[in-house]
């Protein structure tokens, strides 16, 4: 009984752990994006993405720093996985608008109410 615990505890300490690693990196990234070193905060996004591929708010943020820059067609399809990974993610749908804005599709920004599913990407 006393092994499970230690075990369980062990299990609960490691999450924990990776939970902070994220908040790090995401805060990191963030904090280098804000003081103009976008390219350097995109790059550390990649290297996170690539060991963790379903974080959705690392994503987002990927996206975000995509369409700061401008690059409104590579952000497009970043938020566009984040809501179908989470489809009721706000702050992606209002991101995937304000792309649709700003890159001159203000019809598409209108189409695309919050509460709407993402469209399906073209293969």
């Amino acid at each position: 009984m006393r092994r499970r615990l230690t075990l369980i505890a062990g299990f609960i300490l490691l999450a924990a752990v990776g939970a902070a690693a994220q908040d790090d990196v995401l805060a990191k990234a963030r904090e280098v994006a804000r003081s103009g070193h976008r390219t350097e905060a995109l790059t550390m996004l990649e290297s996170h993405l690539a060991q963790s591929p379903r974080d959705v708010d690392a994503r987002l943020l990927y996206g975000l720093v995509l369409s700061w820059e401008g690059r409104y067609d590579e952000a497009r399809p970043v938020f566009q996985q984040v809501l179908a990974q989470a489809p009721t993610y706000t702050d992606a749908r209002v991101a995937l608008m304000n792309v649709e804005y700003w890159s001159g599709h203000s019809a598409e920004a209108k189409d695309r109410p919050i509460g709407s599913s993402p469209p399906t990407p073209a293969t």
